[in-house]
């Protein structure tokens, strides 16, 4: 889709087309075109004892704060 504007509200509703011909449209959705949020202010990667595959360890801890700007959407 292109020509949307951030922050307006849109009505979506889809179909699906084949061979054998055209689906109902399906039921309507409404949504707010948000920007892609900030990048998380932290992450770390942590290594997690357990039994190592093949010489690796199998589990890494991924931990992150939520952007400072989720730029109109919830994150």
């Amino acid at each position: 889709m292109t020509g949307l504007t951030l922050g307006s509200t849109y009505k979506l509703q889809v179909t699906a087309l084949n061979e054998i011909g055209e689906s109902p449209l399906s039921p309507s959705s409404t949504i707010v075109f948000a920007n892609v949020p900030d990048a998380p202010s932290t992450l770390s990667l942590s290594p997690v004892a357990g039994v190592p595959v093949s010489g690796v360890a199998s589990t890494i801890l991924i931990e992150w704060s939520a952007p400072g700007s989720p730029n109109g959407d919830g994150v």
